[in-house]
């Protein structure tokens, strides 16, 4: 134990030189430079003794409760911390904050952070977004990157109450893609939670899974699609179907023509710009065709490139026919 000048007395035997007990300090690392008020108190900090390092600027105080090592600004990960320490211990990241964990949602740099806690009533935090629920089912509790989360379907879920039907269509695509989409789990908790905010929502979502690829139709795709069903003229495009080993966007079976939809979302890395530069050469030696749309194309010039679209399925209506250097067998392996 330990004596400050003021009289007040620590309740500690071995501190660091921020003056905070090791414990204390391995306990923000583990949180990004964020602690609770009441984790402060389980390790033996008094009022006063908090009081003190308050004052003395090793902590700075936070909304709900909560103090940080940090003088700037918080990053993201800092502020989820800081989200579900403002709450009761059972708190998790949900929705959109959880999504974000897995890669899924891709824009949460900033607004509001969802924390599902089990039962009682959180003290309402500036840019902390409360869901309550009974009880968490441990198939939905998990950790991801030392940081309480609750699982992709039931992020999904909790979604439903706060985003769009095309948003959350986003996130399913997004997760299916990358191999995150449990559909089994999804529909479990979908038949469980009758009454789940934005349940028709996710339903819609949901509906968009095309049934010839088993993949979900990208907001991108889905667009193009809807010109292309409006203009009533040109039908049979179906999406991600299995071609010689690839999954082209669209694609009309029988016939030569690929449409590729180079969002900003799915065609920006090196690797896959890399990957899609294979896929091509490879596609275009078996005989297809490419016409490749981008997303101003449809915002701008929605009926140039439906005539665009026209005109390529019109050239390219018949099978591919292989160069010289691929075997003619081929040009036939779909799936």
């Amino acid at each position: 134990m330990g004596t400050f000048r003021d009289g007040t007395v620590t309740q500690f035997k071995r501190t660091t030189n921020s003056g905070l007990p090791q414990n204390v300090v391995k306990l923000l690392a583990k949180q990004r430079d964020v602690v609770a008020y009441r984790q402060l108190r389980e390790h033996k900090l008094t009022p006063r003794a908090i009081d003190h390092r308050v004052m003395g600027g090793v902590l700075r105080p936070l909304p709900g409760r909560v103090l940080t090592t940090r003088r700037g600004k918080l990053g993201r990960d800092a502020q989820r911390w800081a989200a579900l320490l403002s709450g009761p211990p059972s708190g998790r990241l949900t929705a959109r904050s959880a999504l974000a964990l897995d890669g899924i949602a891709e824009h949460d740099e900033s607004g509001d952070i969802y924390v599902l806690v089990e039962g009682g009533t959180p003290r309402r935090t500036a840019g902390v977004v409360f869901r309550r629920t009974k009880r968490i089912d441990p198939s939905d509790k998990r950790i991801v990157n030392d940081t309480p989360s609750v699982s992709t379907a039931r992020a999904l879920c909790d979604a439903a109450a706060h985003e769009s039907v095309e948003q959350l269509a986003e996130y399913v695509d997004r997760a299916v893609m990358l191999g995150k989409f449990d559909g089994g789990r999804l529909e479990l908790l979908l038949r469980r939670h009758r009454n789940l905010r934005g349940r028709h929502k996710l339903l819609a979502a949901l509906a968009t899974l095309d049934e010839n690829s088993g993949r979900f139709r990208s907001i991108f795709e889905r667009r193009v699609l809807r010109l292309v069903e409006e203009a009533g003229d040109m039908p049979g495009l179906v999406v991600n179907v299995l071609l010689a080993g690839y999954r082209p966007d669209l694609h009309r079976p029988g016939t030569a023509a690929i449409i590729e939809c180079d969002g900003r979302d799915y065609h920006r890395s090196p690797a896959q710009i890399v990957a899609d530069d294979e896929r091509e050469t490879r596609l275009r030696a078996l005989g297809y065709q490419f016409l490749r749309l981008r997303w101003a194309d449809l915002v701008y010039a929605p009926e140039a490139t439906v005539a665009r679209i026209r005109a390529f399925l019109a050239a390219n209506a018949g099978p591919p026919v292989p160069s010289p250097r691929e075997p003619a067998t081929d040009a036939s392996q779909q799936g």
